[in-house]
C-alpha cells in the first residue's frame, strides 16, 4: 500500500542539484501535519492533537490527480497510472479537487473520525463538513471552488484508489478518535482550522527546514512522521519564532515600565480593574500624555498572564506613528514574557524593512535584500529580536508575539483578500491594541467594527485608545464586539471624561477617571484671516524662542508655506509624504529628537511645517 502512494510527488523545487528532485506527497503531508500538531493550541479550537494531525495531513490530497502529477512529467507515477498522457486537459486546481475527494468520493472512508448524522443520532451534517473541508483544502489563500463531477481524465479510478489508501495510511499514523460536532458555531472552528492549515503549510513547505527525501524514506509513514517530520517541525518552529513564549507573571505596570515613577489614574485603573471572564474589550479615553499606551500594555499583560492571549499587536493610523511606537515597545516588550523566553517583536507596514532599528533586530537566519544585517548572532541587539522568516513578509510579521504596525495590516483580515484567514488567526492569538481611534475615517471605523466582531467571535481581546471618542462611535464599537461574543448590545450611559469602559459578555462597566495631575490646560484659539498673517505670527513666535508647527492640508501648501517662511529669514523643518522613504525616516527621527518629550527648550526652538 505505502509503496504505491509514495510514487506520487508533492513538491518539486530543489535548492541544490544534490538533493532529490522532488519531495514525495506523503512526506510533504506529514511534514505539514507535524508542524500543525506542534504549533501552540489555538484558543477557541479545543482539538485532540491526533485529530489535528490527521485532518491537516489531508490538506493536499487533491494532488492525487492526473493534472497535478503531469506538472512534473519526469516524475509521473507511470508504474501506477500508466504512460504520461500526451495531453492533460485544463482542470480545477488541486485544492478544489481535494475538496471534492473529501466531501464526495471518499466521505465514507472518513466516517470513523467524522461520524455523520444518521437515524436520528447526532453527527456531522453535510453542511458542516463542507465548512470543515473547505478550511482544510483552501490553504492557498481562498476557499476552494466547489467543482461538479470530476472527469476520469482528472481523477481516474486509480487516483481515487491511491487517495483512499493515503487516508488509510494517515489513520494508521495518527489513530484519531471520533470527533463530535464542535459545540457552538462550526463556522468559527472552520476559521481557526483554515488559519492553522495555511500556517502549517507555509512552514512545512520550506525546503531549508524540510529537505526533500527519497520515496524509500516514506515507505513506513509512521516511522517518517515520528523519526523525521516531528524533529524537523520542532526545529522549524524555533527558527520561525513560533514555538510559543510563556508570559511572565503579572507584576504591575512598573515592572513593564520602570521609568514610570507615579501611576496616573488611568494606569491605576488598568492595573486593578476586574477583568470579565472570556474575551474583553477595554476602551480608554483620556488626554494626550496621560499614559494610555502603558495602561493598554498593562491590560494586555494581565490577559496574557491569565492565559487569554499569547502576545500583543499594536495598530496605529500611520507608518510614522507605528515607527515611534516600535521604538517605545522595543525597550519594554521582553518584560511581558518569562526570562528564558525569546519572543519576536515585528514591525508590520509597507516600509518596515527600511527602519534601521527593525532591520538590526532581525536574526541572520535569512538575509533580506538591501538591508543591513549583523553577521554574527552574538551581535544582535539585546533589546529586540525578530525571526527573519517573520520579518520577510507583512502577513507573517503579524504572527510575531509582539507586533507593531499600521491598522490596515489588521483590517485586511476581514476583507476579501488572499490569506485573510491567516491574518485573522494571527491577530486572534493576541490582544489587539488600536491607538488613536479618533483618527480614522468613517469607512475605516466600520471596518474596525467588523474586525472587533470577528476578533471577539474567535476568542480575542482588544483595547482601544483615543483622546476623544464620540458616544455614538463608542457604542458602535462596543456593540460590534458584543455581537461577536453572541451577547446583546451594551448600555452606555456615561458622558464623563476621562473615561474607561470595560466590556465582556455580561454587564458593561464605565469608570470615570481623574485627569493626570498637571495635564489639563487651556488653549487659546485665534482665527487668522489668511496665510500671510500666519507667516507673520509664526515669525514673531520663533524669534521669541517658541517651538511652532504649521499644519497644512496638502504637500503643495506645505511647500508654499516653507518658501514664504524662508523669505522671512527662517529655516523651517518640513515633513510630508512626498519625500523618499529613507529621507522621511531621517526627518521623522529629527522631529522626534528635536520636538519630542525628551528634548530641551533650547533644541526645541524652531518651526516645523508638515501635512
Amino acid at each position: 500500500m505505502t509503496l504505491i502512494i509514495t510514487e506520487f510527488w508533492g513538491k518539486a523545487r530543489p535548492v541544490t542539484n544534490s538533493a532529490p528532485a522532488v519531495h514525495p506527497l506523503v512526506a510533504h503531508c506529514l511534514d505539514v501535519a507535524a508542524v500543525a500538531t506542534l504549533l501552540p493550541p489555538r484558543r477557541g479550537m479545543a482539538l485532540d492533537p491526533r485529530v489535528v494531525g490527521f485532518l491537516i495531513s489531508l490538506h493536499d490530497i487533491g494532488k492525487f490527480s492526473r493534472p497535478f502529477q503531469a506538472q512534473a512529467a519526469d516524475h509521473w507515477p507511470e508504474r501506477y497510472l500508466g504512460p504520461v498522457p500526451a495531453r492533460i486537459p485544463l482542470a480545477e486546481r488541486h485544492d478544489a479537487i481535494g475538496f471534492y475527494l473529501l466531501c464526495e468520493l471518499l466521505a465514507d472512508r472518513l466516517s470513523h473520525v467524522l461520524p455523520q448524522e444518521k437515524d436520528g443520532e447526532a453527527g456531522w451534517l453535510r453542511s458542516d463538513l463542507v465548512h470543515l473541508w473547505s478550511a482544510v483544502a483552501g490553504h492557498h489563500g481562498l476557499p476552494p471552488q466547489q467543482p461538479g463531477r470530476l472527469r476520469e481524465d482528472v481523477v481516474c479510478a486509480r487516483c481515487c484508489d491511491a487517495a483512499g489508501q493515503f487516508i488509510d495510511a494517515m489513520l494508521e499514523v495518527f489513530h484519531p478518535p471520533a470527533w463530535p460536532v464542535p459545540e457552538g458555531d462550526v463556522v468559527r472552528t472552520a476559521w481557526h482550522l483554515a488559519g492553522l492549515t495555511t500556517l502549517a503549510d507555509w512552514i512545512g513547505s520550506r525546503q531549508e527546514w524540510f529537505p526533500y527525501v527519497a520515496a524509500t524514506d516514506v515507505t513506513d509513514p509512521a516511522a517518517y512522521f515520528w523519526g523525521h517530520a516531528l524533529p524537523r517541525a520542532s526545529a522549524a518552529l524555533a527558527a520561525a519564532s513560533l514555538a510559543g513564549s510563556a508570559p511572565a507573571p503579572f507584576g504591575g505596570l512598573r515592572r513593564l515600565f520602570p521609568a514610570v515613577s507615579r501611576l496616573t489614574p488611568i494606569q491605576q485603573w488598568a492595573e486593578t480593574v476586574p477583568l470579565p471572564d472570556g474575551p474583553v474589550l477595554a476602551i480608554i479615553e483620556d488626554l494626550t500624555g496621560s499614559g494610555k499606551t502603558e495602561a493598554a500594555v498593562t491590560l494586555a499583560h494581565r490577559l496574557m498572564a491569565t492565559d487569554r492571549a499569547e502576545g500583543v499587536y499594536v495598530a496605529l493610523p500611520t507608518m510614522a506613528t507605528a515607527n515611534a511606537m516600535f521604538g517605545r515597545l522595543a525597550d519594554a516588550y521582553r518584560a511581558l514574557f518569562a526570562s528564558d523566553a525569546r519572543p519576536s517583536l515585528a514591525l508590520a507596514h509597507g516600509r518596515a524593512d527600511l527602519d534601521p532599528r527593525f532591520a538590526a533586530s532581525i536574526a541572520p537566519e535569512v538575509q533580506l535584500p538591501a538591508s543591513p544585517r549583523n553577521s554574527d548572532p552574538a551581535d544582535e541587539p539585546a533589546e529586540s529580536h525578530c525571526a527573519a522568516w517573520l520579518a520577510a513578509d507583512r502577513r507573517r510579521a503579524l504572527l510575531a508575539q509582539v507586533g507593531v504596525g499600521t491598522l490596515d495590516q489588521a483590517l485586511l483580515a476581514i476583507l476579501p483578500v488572499r490569506h485573510a484567514m491567516l491574518r485573522l488567526q494571527a491577530i486572534t492569538r493576541k490582544v489587539l491594541i488600536v491607538d488613536e481611534v479618533h483618527a480614522f475615517d468613517p469607512y475605516m471605523r466600520e471596518e474596525l467594527a467588523t474586525l472587533l466582531r470577528f476578533h471577539a467571535a474567535l476568542g480575542g481581546s482588544a483595547v482601544l485608545l483615543s483622546a476623544t471618542l464620540p458616544h455614538r462611535l463608542r457604542k458602535r464599537l462596543v456593540d460590534a464586539f458584543r455581537n461577536g461574543l453572541g451577547a446583546r448590545p451594551g448600555t452606555l450611559e456615561s458622558q464623563a471624561y476621562p473615561l474607561a469602559t470595560m466590556v465582556g459578555s455580561g454587564r458593561t462597566e464605565e469608570t470615570e477617571c481623574a485627569p493626570r495631575a498637571g495635564l489639563p490646560r487651556r488653549v487659546t484659539v485665534t482665527r487668522l484671516p489668511d496665510a500671510i498673517e500666519a507667516v507673520e505670527r509664526i515669525t514673531a513666535a520663533e524669534r521669541a524662542g517658541a517651538a511652532v508647527v504649521w499644519v497644512r492640508n496638502t504637500v503643495d501648501d506645505a511647500q508654499a508655506g516653507v518658501a514664504a517662511l524662508r523669505q522671512c529669514g527662517l529655516d523651517p523643518l518640513v515633513f510630508h509624504a512626498r519625500f523618499a522613504m529613507q529621507d522621511r525616516l531621517k526627518i521623522e527621527a529629527e522631529v522626534l529628537s528635536r520636538f519630542g518629550c525628551i528634548s530641551d527648550a533650547a533644541a526645541r526652538r524652531g518651526v516645523l511645517v508638515a501635512t
